[in-house]
Parts: structure tokens; sequence; C-alpha cells
């Protein structure tokens, strides 16, 4: 919760006063409560459950659209919700979100729709829009993880292959691929050119 307010205070400022083709389609959050060693896993993942209410209650208000970063494996935690003491998480950020950037980040197109399945279809019911994330750098999490090793030629192919299978899913709020980072993904590109002569 901390600066949020002053964040969606600068974000909806830049919407006024920005030229129509210079607007954000939403506000992208990346929050991940995995990261903190401080809590336990039941107490981090409820504070990040009423965060993301209260969020898109706020940003929603602003007449705005927000979007997260999400770990692919959030249907497996359970939180409390309205009158219910236990729900999938991952129905939670759903219900009250207009797009989700899903870290599904593996080297391969199949298994990066394969880890993805459980949104796409919720994202299919709930209307909301889901793009599939790639990692590019150097993890240390499995060469799997990451295309990393495979290079952009190949991380091209795959993510072409994902966009096509993600179209014919015929998502109605929409879909996409996003690539992790913009430097590494660039470091990436440069490998590859010093392997083939700099050509």
């Amino acid at each position: 919760n901390r600066g949020f307010a002053e964040t969606l205070r600068r974000f909806t400022e830049y919407q006024k006063t920005a030229s129509p083709d210079e607007r954000f389609y939403a506000l992208h959050l990346d929050v991940e409560p995995h990261q903190d060693a401080k809590l336990s896993d039941a107490r981090k993942w409820q504070l990040y459950a009423d965060f993301v209410l209260h969020a898109a209650a706020d940003v929603h208000a602003a007449g705005e659209k927000i979007e997260w970063d999400i770990p692919f494996w959030l249907d497996g935690i359970r939180v409390a919700f309205g009158h219910r003491a236990e729900v999938p998480l991952l129905e939670v950020v759903m219900g009250c979100s207009d797009a989700v950037a899903l870290m599904s980040y593996r080297d391969t197109a199949s298994a990066i729709l394969d880890i993805s399945s459980t949104e796409i279809a919720m994202a299919k019911e709930r209307m909301v829009r889901v793009i599939l994330g790639a990692e590019t750098g150097e993890t240390g999490e499995g060469d799997f993880v990451t295309f990393y090793e495979e290079g952009p030629k190949t991380m091209g192919s795959e993510l072409a292959a994902v966009m096509k299978k993600l179209v014919a899913s015929e998502i109605p709020a929409g879909c996409g691929v996003a690539v992790h980072h913009l430097g590494s993904w660039e470091k990436m590109v440069e490998r590859a050119k010093v392997k083939r002569g700099g050509k």
C-alpha cells in the first residue's frame, strides 16, 4: 500500500494531460509478495489480495484500467474473500482486473501455453486481457525458464506460435506477448550478432 495513492495520482494526472496517442491503456503494477521473507505466506498473500481489491477499486473509480504482473501459480494459493474463507487468489485478481501480464517464463511455445492454460481459460470467462511473458535474461533458475540460451531467432518463432494459439483462443478482451526485459533482450540480440560474426 505504501506509495500507491501517489502513484495513482501521478498516473491519472498524466492521463488527463497526455494526447490520446500518448496515454497508457492501463496502470500496470508488478507487486511480488513472495520476495518478502518477513511475513508468513498466509499473511503476505492475504495482504496482497486485499491490496489488489483496493487498488483496482481506486483505479476504476478514477476511470482507468488496471493490469497486474502475476506468476502462473496464483491458482494454488488460497485467501479469504468476501464471505468465503478460502478462494483461489487467481480468482480474486482476475475478478477485479482488466488485464494480466503472466510471468509464463518458459523457452518453448508449448510450455508457455501449458503453464498459462488456467489463466487463459479464466481470462475468457472474466473478460480480462491476457499477456504472456517471455524471459530473456540469465536467471540461474534453469535453462527452460529463459530464451537466454536459444537466442532471439528462436524466441521470435516460439512467440509467434504463442500468438497464433492465443488469437485462435478468441479471448474477448484481447491478448498479447511481452518480453522481460528490454536490457536483457538487447544483450541477447548483441550476443547473437557476435556469434554470427557481427552480421
